[in-house]
């Protein structure tokens, strides 16, 4: 219920707009908020009784503050509510969407990659990959790479990348790689270690990296 214009405390600015509400039975609080220079008095309902003492007829006997339970805001300039409507607007129009990571995962470019603690063969490792929902990394910008080869450590671990039979290279999605990083090695399957990427047999064990779309 908003409150008369003329219904204003002396000490309280001209450009303020007051507001009434009636929240509650037994309690009220008079609240004042001024958004330009951050100041907010709360003033007990009963010390309504201070004000309408001053002012003949004034906002107990005019408007039976007695009887009112209520809650006067006070809110700053036009400007102030033009800008939150902007922000409220753009929120609608613009809706936040949050990514996250399954635990034990680490996320990069609205990406998520798991780095195996366990050893296992390139087959196997790439089949607990799946089972995660996810793959062996691909790896197709060089900030990717620096990003694998800055986490993983010091170890040696398996990532998507076969040498087929005409000795192409081509990723666990099909793509073939364009080789704008070299690969070391003729065996099959590849893996990262400090210097970069290389081919090793299939079956030896390494550690290795799973990658999926961050969620």
């Amino acid at each position: 219920m908003v409150c008369p214009r003329d219904l204003t405390l002396s000490h309280a600015p001209q450009s303020y707009i007051v507001y009434q509400l009636c929240p509650g039975k037994d309690s009220c609080v008079i609240m004042q908020i001024s958004i330009s220079n951050s100041i907010r008095r709360v003033i007990d309902f009963k010390q309504l009784r201070v004000f309408s003492g001053n002012h003949s007829g004034g906002v107990k006997d005019k408007y039976k503050m007695t009887r009112l339970k209520c809650v006067l805001v006070t809110i700053l300039s036009s400007t102030n509510l033009l800008l939150l409507l902007v922000i409220s607007l753009m929120a609608t129009q613009y809706p936040r969407t949050h990514h996250f990571c399954p635990d034990d995962w680490i996320g990069f470019q609205k990406k998520c990659y798991y780095f195996s603690k366990e050893e296992g063969d390139w087959n196997s490792s790439r089949h607990d990959c799946i089972t995660r929902g996810a793959d062996l990394t691909i790896i197709d910008t060089t900030k990717e790479m620096d990003f694998l080869k800055r986490y993983k450590c010091t170890a040696d671990h398996w990532i998507g990348l076969e040498i087929t039979e005409n000795q192409t290279l081509q990723w666990v999605n099909g793509t073939m790689s364009k080789k704008w990083f070299p690969v070391r090695g003729n065996e099959k399957c590849a893996y990262l270690d400090n210097d970069g990427a290389a081919t090793a047999r299939c079956y030896t064990d390494r550690k290795w990296i799973c990658r999926m779309q961050m969620h």
